[in-house]
């Protein structure tokens, strides 16, 4: 069966997106994100961007971690999702850490605070595509193991 979330988000400053995940297999999606700038009409005019990326590879811990690959290009960087709840005041915020992407130019961490409603639709989607439990040691940019004591 296949299953898909559509998310709309429009930003302080005018930028609009339409961002749509579907499940296409058990350890597989597309995310197709379109975004309008500022000076446009999502309602009348075809968005600036419109790219679909295949995931593959994806894991779900069941807690709030979610790793995949991404075909971007030609260039197969890994995704780590970390969804996190709202808390002391915070609006909750979808985590997002590019790792291995070509030549390590679009690396990085980057937060996106979400509407809870949305949130909420977006965890009990990834929680109900029942993807493969994470290994967490294939995570990239996060701790394997114990801190280290000091000496």
């Amino acid at each position: 069966m296949t299953s898909s979330l559509t998310i709309v988000l429009d930003t302080t400053v005018g930028k609009h997106f339409e961002i749509t995940i579907e499940k296409t297999g058990d350890e597989s999606a597309l995310l197709r994100v379109q975004a309008w700038g500022s000076n446009q009409d999502h309602r009348r005019e075809d968005p600036a961007k419109d790219d679909v990326i295949k995931l593959t590879e994806i894991h779900f811990d069941q807690v709030r971690r979610l790793l995949c690959k991404a075909d971007m290009r030609g260039s197969f960087p890994s995704i780590t999702c970390t969804l996190n709840d709202a808390a002391q005041g915070k609006q909750p915020y979808v985590r997002i850490v590019l790792a291995d992407t070509f030549a390590g130019l679009a690396d990085g961490l980057t937060d996106y605070a979400m509407e809870k409603a949305d949130y909420d639709e977006l965890k009990q989607f990834i929680i109900n595509a029942k993807f493969p439990d994470l290994i967490p040691t294939v995570i990239k940019n996060e701790r394997r193991g114990p801190p280290v004591a000091e000496r």
